[in-house]
């Protein structure tokens, strides 16, 4: 099974865990894909569950 892929949280959202979660994610990026802009990292971009820790991952239970 393949490991689950993220999405960027909204760098728009009223949230300030959001927008400092977008900015956190959005560091460790290459600058080329920096570049390209918050909308495009949004859209584009997915970040695998493997590139976390395990404290920050949580299991679904079906």
């Amino acid at each position: 099974m393949a490991d689950p892929l993220h999405k960027f949280p909204n760098p728009n959202s009223f949230k300030v865990e959001q927008i400092d979660r977008f900015k956190s994610w959005k560091a460790i990026l290459q600058s080329a894909d920096q570049e390209k802009g918050d909308e495009y990292i949004c859209k584009k971009i997915r970040i695998c569950s493997k590139h976390f820790i395990e404290s920050f991952k949580y299991r679904l239970i079906i």
